[in-house]
Protein backbone atom coordinates (compact mmCIF):
# COMPACT_ATOMS: atom_id res chain seq x y z
CA UNK A 1 0.00 0.00 0.00
CA UNK A 2 1.45 3.40 -0.94
CA UNK A 3 1.79 5.91 1.74
CA UNK A 4 -1.28 7.98 0.12
CA UNK A 5 -2.82 5.32 -0.20
CA UNK A 6 -2.41 4.69 3.78
CA UNK A 7 -3.55 7.95 4.16
CA UNK A 8 -6.99 7.72 2.62
CA UNK A 9 -7.75 4.36 4.21
CA UNK A 10 -6.26 5.64 7.81
CA UNK A 11 -9.16 8.65 6.76
CA UNK A 12 -11.84 5.99 6.04
CA UNK A 13 -11.11 4.55 9.53
CA UNK A 14 -11.42 7.94 10.80
CA UNK A 15 -15.11 8.57 9.53
CA UNK A 16 -15.77 5.12 10.19
CA UNK A 17 -14.95 5.37 13.87
CA UNK A 18 -16.54 8.36 13.77
CA UNK A 19 -19.48 6.77 13.20
CA UNK A 20 -19.37 3.94 15.88
CA UNK A 21 -18.45 1.06 13.73
CA UNK A 22 -15.37 0.62 15.88
CA UNK A 23 -14.18 -2.83 14.91
CA UNK A 24 -14.73 -1.81 11.14
CA UNK A 25 -12.59 0.91 12.31
CA UNK A 26 -9.58 -1.23 13.83
CA UNK A 27 -9.68 -4.16 10.85
CA UNK A 28 -8.96 -1.19 8.34
CA UNK A 29 -6.18 0.10 9.93
CA UNK A 30 -5.10 -3.53 10.91
CA UNK A 31 -4.97 -3.74 6.70
CA UNK A 32 -2.91 -0.07 6.97
CA UNK A 33 -0.04 -1.56 9.24
CA UNK A 34 0.16 -4.97 7.43
CA UNK A 35 1.15 -2.83 4.20
CA UNK A 36 2.84 0.14 6.24
CA UNK A 37 4.58 -0.86 9.29
CA UNK A 38 6.57 1.85 9.44
CA UNK A 39 3.46 3.99 9.65
CA UNK A 40 3.30 5.32 13.05
CA UNK A 41 0.52 7.71 12.73
CA UNK A 42 -1.91 4.34 12.11
CA UNK A 43 0.12 2.32 14.53
CA UNK A 44 -0.89 4.80 17.13
CA UNK A 45 -4.41 5.50 15.84
CA UNK A 46 -4.99 1.69 16.29
CA UNK A 47 -3.82 1.76 19.53
CA UNK A 48 -6.03 4.27 20.62
CA UNK A 49 -9.13 2.45 19.47
CA UNK A 50 -7.55 -1.01 20.59
CA UNK A 51 -7.33 1.52 23.84
CA UNK A 52 -11.24 2.34 23.57
CA UNK A 53 -12.00 -1.36 23.64
CA UNK A 54 -9.99 -2.10 26.56
CA UNK A 55 -8.00 -4.27 25.19
CA UNK A 56 -4.72 -2.95 26.77
CA UNK A 57 -2.20 -5.20 26.12
CA UNK A 58 -2.58 -5.12 21.94
CA UNK A 59 -2.67 -1.07 22.26
CA UNK A 60 1.28 -1.59 24.11
CA UNK A 61 2.44 -3.28 21.56
CA UNK A 62 0.59 -0.81 18.62
CA UNK A 63 1.84 2.32 20.62
CA UNK A 64 5.34 0.62 21.07
CA UNK A 65 5.82 0.27 17.20
CA UNK A 66 4.47 3.80 16.60
CA UNK A 67 7.72 4.63 18.78
CA UNK A 68 9.57 2.73 16.90
CA UNK A 69 8.62 4.14 13.57
CA UNK A 70 8.70 7.99 15.32
CA UNK A 71 11.05 7.97 18.35
CA UNK A 72 10.12 11.25 19.11
CA UNK A 73 6.23 10.93 18.88
CA UNK A 74 5.35 12.15 21.88
CA UNK A 75 1.40 11.60 22.02
CA UNK A 76 2.56 7.76 21.37
CA UNK A 77 4.37 8.07 24.78
CA UNK A 78 1.52 9.64 26.61
CA UNK A 79 -1.01 6.63 25.02
CA UNK A 80 1.46 4.17 25.45
CA UNK A 81 1.49 5.29 29.33
CA UNK A 82 -2.20 5.38 29.59
CA UNK A 83 -2.37 1.73 28.20
CA UNK A 84 0.42 0.18 30.81
CA UNK A 85 -1.36 2.12 34.21
CA UNK A 86 -4.83 0.21 32.63
CA UNK A 87 -2.85 -2.75 33.17
CA UNK A 88 -1.58 -1.85 36.60
CA UNK A 89 2.28 -1.46 35.63
CA UNK A 90 2.26 1.74 37.33
CA UNK A 91 6.35 1.80 36.76
CA UNK A 92 6.51 1.53 33.38
CA UNK A 93 3.41 3.54 32.63
CA UNK A 94 5.60 6.72 34.89
CA UNK A 95 8.45 6.06 32.44
CA UNK A 96 6.02 6.38 29.46
CA UNK A 97 4.67 9.61 30.61
CA UNK A 98 8.16 10.85 31.60
CA UNK A 99 8.89 10.53 28.31
CA UNK A 100 5.44 11.99 26.53
CA UNK A 101 6.49 15.21 28.75
CA UNK A 102 10.30 15.60 27.69
CA UNK A 103 9.04 15.51 23.97
CA UNK A 104 5.95 18.00 24.22
CA UNK A 105 5.13 19.20 28.02
CA UNK A 106 1.64 19.73 28.26
CA UNK A 107 -1.20 20.14 31.27
CA UNK A 108 -2.40 17.35 30.27
CA UNK A 109 0.21 15.10 30.43
CA UNK A 110 1.02 16.39 33.83
CA UNK A 111 -2.20 15.18 34.74
CA UNK A 112 -1.70 11.75 33.90
CA UNK A 113 1.85 11.52 35.51
CA UNK A 114 0.52 13.21 38.69
CA UNK A 115 -1.81 9.88 38.91
CA UNK A 116 0.53 7.56 38.19
CA UNK A 117 2.72 9.34 40.81
CA UNK A 118 0.45 9.34 43.28
CA UNK A 119 -0.42 5.14 42.96
CA UNK A 120 2.85 5.09 43.60
CA UNK A 121 2.66 7.21 47.10
CA UNK A 122 4.73 9.60 45.41
CA UNK A 123 2.56 12.39 46.52
CA UNK A 124 5.19 15.05 46.55
CA UNK A 125 5.99 14.36 43.15
CA UNK A 126 2.09 14.21 42.06
CA UNK A 127 1.44 17.70 43.78
CA UNK A 128 5.09 19.39 41.72
CA UNK A 129 3.67 17.76 38.40
CA UNK A 130 0.20 18.90 39.14
CA UNK A 131 1.37 22.57 40.12
CA UNK A 132 3.18 22.39 36.95
CA UNK A 133 0.36 21.23 34.96
CA UNK A 134 -1.65 24.74 36.15
CA UNK A 135 1.54 26.52 35.34
CA UNK A 136 1.16 25.51 31.83
CA UNK A 137 -2.86 25.96 31.79
CA UNK A 138 -4.53 27.84 35.24
CA UNK A 139 -8.03 26.55 34.14
CA UNK A 140 -7.27 23.39 34.21
CA UNK A 141 -9.97 21.55 36.09
CA UNK A 142 -8.56 18.07 36.68
CA UNK A 143 -5.83 19.35 37.93
CA UNK A 144 -7.43 21.60 40.43
CA UNK A 145 -9.30 18.77 41.74
CA UNK A 146 -6.95 15.94 41.50
CA UNK A 147 -4.64 18.93 43.48
CA UNK A 148 -7.54 19.85 46.28
CA UNK A 149 -7.84 15.89 47.02
CA UNK A 150 -4.38 15.31 47.17
CA UNK A 151 -3.31 18.41 49.56
CA UNK A 152 -7.09 18.57 51.48
CA UNK A 153 -5.40 16.60 54.84
CA UNK A 154 -2.39 18.87 54.50
CA UNK A 155 -4.40 22.73 53.58
CA UNK A 156 -8.09 22.38 53.90
CA UNK A 157 -8.64 26.40 52.87
CA UNK A 158 -6.18 25.46 49.92
CA UNK A 159 -8.46 22.44 48.95
CA UNK A 160 -11.42 24.79 49.13
CA UNK A 161 -10.14 27.23 47.00
CA UNK A 162 -9.18 25.16 44.51
CA UNK A 163 -12.41 22.93 44.12
CA UNK A 164 -14.08 26.50 44.40
CA UNK A 165 -12.11 27.49 41.95
CA UNK A 166 -12.78 24.36 39.74
CA UNK A 167 -16.91 24.61 40.13
CA UNK A 168 -16.57 28.28 38.01
CA UNK A 169 -14.50 26.07 34.96
CA UNK A 170 -16.85 23.47 34.79
CA UNK A 171 -19.84 24.12 37.14
CA UNK A 172 -21.91 20.84 36.00
CA UNK A 173 -19.19 18.67 36.91
CA UNK A 174 -21.09 16.14 39.65
CA UNK A 175 -17.64 15.06 40.82
CA UNK A 176 -15.83 18.91 41.72
CA UNK A 177 -19.44 19.30 43.27
CA UNK A 178 -19.26 16.09 45.13
CA UNK A 179 -15.89 17.39 46.20
CA UNK A 180 -16.52 20.73 47.33
CA UNK A 181 -19.47 19.50 49.43
CA UNK A 182 -17.67 16.73 51.30
CA UNK A 183 -14.75 19.58 52.33
CA UNK A 184 -17.85 22.09 53.48
CA UNK A 185 -18.98 19.43 55.14
CA UNK A 186 -16.28 18.91 57.40
CA UNK A 187 -15.97 22.74 58.22
CA UNK A 188 -19.75 22.44 59.64
CA UNK A 189 -20.79 24.45 56.77
CA UNK A 190 -23.72 21.60 56.36
CA UNK A 191 -26.40 23.96 54.31
CA UNK A 192 -23.78 24.82 51.63
CA UNK A 193 -22.42 21.27 51.55
CA UNK A 194 -25.86 19.75 51.33
CA UNK A 195 -26.56 22.12 48.11
CA UNK A 196 -23.56 21.08 46.74
CA UNK A 197 -23.99 17.44 47.15
CA UNK A 198 -27.45 17.55 46.02
CA UNK A 199 -26.71 19.18 42.98
CA UNK A 200 -24.14 16.56 42.10
CA UNK A 201 -26.68 13.59 42.98
CA UNK A 202 -28.90 15.40 40.36
CA UNK A 203 -26.40 15.63 37.65
CA UNK A 204 -25.36 12.06 38.14
CA UNK A 205 -27.74 9.94 40.24
CA UNK A 206 -25.39 6.59 39.73
CA UNK A 207 -22.43 8.10 41.72
CA UNK A 208 -22.39 5.77 44.95
CA UNK A 209 -20.14 7.70 46.29
CA UNK A 210 -21.88 11.49 46.11
CA UNK A 211 -25.46 9.07 47.84
CA UNK A 212 -22.86 8.31 50.98
CA UNK A 213 -21.19 11.68 51.23
CA UNK A 214 -24.92 13.00 51.36
CA UNK A 215 -26.04 10.07 53.99
CA UNK A 216 -23.48 10.83 56.24
CA UNK A 217 -24.40 14.82 55.94
CA UNK A 218 -28.28 14.11 56.33
CA UNK A 219 -26.78 12.11 59.39
CA UNK A 220 -24.85 15.20 60.87
CA UNK A 221 -28.18 16.99 60.05
CA UNK A 222 -30.21 14.81 62.40
CA UNK A 223 -32.39 13.44 58.97
CA UNK A 224 -31.71 9.80 59.54
CA UNK A 225 -34.53 8.34 57.52
CA UNK A 226 -32.69 10.18 54.47
CA UNK A 227 -29.62 9.69 55.64
CA UNK A 228 -31.05 5.45 55.95
CA UNK A 229 -32.34 5.92 52.09
CA UNK A 230 -28.76 7.60 50.86
CA UNK A 231 -27.35 4.29 52.76
CA UNK A 232 -29.11 2.17 50.78
CA UNK A 233 -28.62 3.63 47.78
CA UNK A 234 -24.85 3.49 47.88
CA UNK A 235 -24.70 -0.10 48.40
CA UNK A 236 -27.66 -0.72 45.53
CA UNK A 237 -25.29 1.15 43.09
CA UNK A 238 -22.06 -0.56 44.86
CA UNK A 239 -23.04 -3.69 45.38
CA UNK A 240 -19.32 -5.33 45.70
CA UNK A 241 -18.04 -2.06 47.70
CA UNK A 242 -16.86 -3.67 51.25
CA UNK A 243 -16.97 0.35 52.37
CA UNK A 244 -20.58 0.69 51.65
CA UNK A 245 -21.54 -1.84 53.20
CA UNK A 246 -19.93 -1.21 56.29
CA UNK A 247 -21.33 2.01 56.22
CA UNK A 248 -24.57 1.07 56.04
CA UNK A 249 -23.77 -1.86 58.76
CA UNK A 250 -22.23 1.11 60.66
CA UNK A 251 -25.36 3.47 60.50
CA UNK A 252 -27.77 0.80 61.38
CA UNK A 253 -25.69 -0.04 64.61
CA UNK A 254 -26.01 3.27 65.59
CA UNK A 255 -30.12 3.18 65.07
CA UNK A 256 -29.75 0.41 67.37
CA UNK A 257 -30.78 -2.34 64.64
CA UNK A 258 -28.21 -4.81 65.63
CA UNK A 259 -29.52 -7.28 63.61
CA UNK A 260 -29.87 -5.81 60.52
CA UNK A 261 -26.38 -4.27 60.88
CA UNK A 262 -24.57 -7.60 60.93
CA UNK A 263 -26.34 -8.91 58.21
CA UNK A 264 -24.18 -5.91 56.12
CA UNK A 265 -21.29 -6.10 58.44
CA UNK A 266 -21.06 -9.57 57.47
CA UNK A 267 -21.23 -9.08 53.70
CA UNK A 268 -18.67 -6.48 54.45
CA UNK A 269 -16.10 -9.25 55.84
CA UNK A 270 -16.55 -11.20 52.87
CA UNK A 271 -15.34 -9.07 50.67
CA UNK A 272 -12.75 -7.46 52.43
CA UNK A 273 -11.50 -10.17 55.36
CA UNK A 274 -8.48 -8.41 56.04
CA UNK A 275 -10.12 -5.12 57.45
CA UNK A 276 -9.90 -4.72 61.26
CA UNK A 277 -12.09 -2.00 61.24
CA UNK A 278 -14.93 -4.28 59.27
CA UNK A 279 -14.29 -7.27 62.08
CA UNK A 280 -14.56 -4.47 64.79
CA UNK A 281 -17.83 -3.18 63.65
CA UNK A 282 -18.82 -7.03 63.17
CA UNK A 283 -18.01 -7.72 66.34
CA UNK A 284 -19.03 -4.79 68.13
CA UNK A 285 -23.03 -5.58 66.64
CA UNK A 286 -23.01 -9.27 67.51
CA UNK A 287 -22.34 -8.44 70.90
CA UNK A 288 -24.95 -5.41 70.84
CA UNK A 289 -27.39 -8.45 69.29
CA UNK A 290 -26.54 -10.60 72.56
CA UNK A 291 -23.69 -12.98 70.45
CA UNK A 292 -21.04 -11.76 73.01
CA UNK A 293 -18.60 -15.15 72.36
CA UNK A 294 -19.05 -14.72 68.36
CA UNK A 295 -18.64 -11.23 68.73
CA UNK A 296 -15.89 -11.08 70.89
CA UNK A 297 -13.85 -13.70 68.41
CA UNK A 298 -14.16 -10.82 65.68
CA UNK A 299 -12.48 -8.32 68.15
CA UNK A 300 -9.76 -10.86 68.30
CA UNK A 301 -9.32 -10.48 64.83
CA UNK A 302 -9.67 -7.14 64.36
CA UNK A 303 -6.44 -6.84 66.91
CA UNK A 304 -4.61 -9.59 65.12
CA UNK A 305 -5.43 -7.62 61.83
CA UNK A 306 -4.36 -4.38 63.31
CA UNK A 307 -2.96 -4.47 66.74
CA UNK A 308 -3.22 -0.75 67.51
CA UNK A 309 -7.21 -0.95 67.37
CA UNK A 310 -8.10 1.04 70.86
CA UNK A 311 -11.82 0.58 69.77
CA UNK A 312 -11.38 -3.39 69.85
CA UNK A 313 -8.83 -3.57 72.38
CA UNK A 314 -10.88 -1.66 74.96
CA UNK A 315 -14.54 -3.34 73.83
CA UNK A 316 -13.09 -7.16 74.19
CA UNK A 317 -11.88 -6.36 77.39
CA UNK A 318 -15.43 -5.23 79.08
CA UNK A 319 -16.73 -8.39 81.04
CA UNK A 320 -19.40 -8.57 78.51
CA UNK A 321 -18.20 -6.58 75.76
CA UNK A 322 -20.67 -3.50 76.19
CA UNK A 323 -19.89 -0.23 77.76
CA UNK A 324 -21.78 0.70 80.64
CA UNK A 325 -25.32 2.02 80.16
CA UNK A 326 -24.90 0.24 76.46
Amino acid sequence: MKERNADEVIEEARTTEADGRTQEAIRLLESVVRQAPLHAGAWAFLADLYAGEEQFAAAEEAFNRAIAAKPDYAAAYSGLGRSLAALGRNRDALSAFEASIRLHPTASRYVLLADVQGSLEANSAAEQSLRRALELEPDNEEAMLNLALLRRDQDHQEALTLLKNATKIDPLNSIILRELGFELARTGRLEDAQHHLESARTIDPTDAWTHLYLAKLYHASGADDEAEREHHEAVRLSPLSALFLQQLGSFELEQNRADRAIVHLREAQVLEPEDAEGAFLLGKALIAAGATSEGKNWLHKALSLDPSHEGARTLRELPNGRKPGD
